[in-house]
């Protein structure tokens, strides 16, 4: 088999390995995850979640809404902090994979290039 040849099955491998990388975003779409991505995730619904969080604590000092939208508020900041930076780790982890497979790629792609 060619070089050529070769590197054009290498590219093949590589595009369905990479599929297994991707993330999907917020409209379906698949994305190579980065660690900004990452940090974005993690920073912003955390944040809203700690907003949620101080506005249901600021509430339950108040008697205008009663106790239980306080709690549910309360309850649901949280959830967002957790699944915040949950979702930002887990597309830390993935944005490290792909970094690794990407440069194991071009590696075994450069050395056919050189031969």
């Amino acid at each position: 088999m060619d070089t050529a040849d070769e590197i054009a099955r290498i590219d093949r491998e590589w595009e369905v390995e990479r599929q297994a990388y991707l993330i999907k975003d917020r409209y379906g779409l698949r994305q190579v995850p980065t660690s900004g991505l990452a940090v974005g995730v993690a920073v912003g619904g955390g944040g809203f979640g700690l907003v949620l969080t101080i506005v249901a604590l600021w509430l339950s000092e108040g008697p205008t809404f009663g106790p239980s939208i306080s709690k549910l508020l309360f309850l649901l900041g949280v959830v967002f902090i957790v699944a915040a930076i949950g979702f930002g780790i887990y597309c830390f982890s993935r944005a490290q994979e792909y970094q690794k497979a990407f440069a194991a790629y071009l590696s075994r792609r450069n050395k056919l290039l050189s031969e």
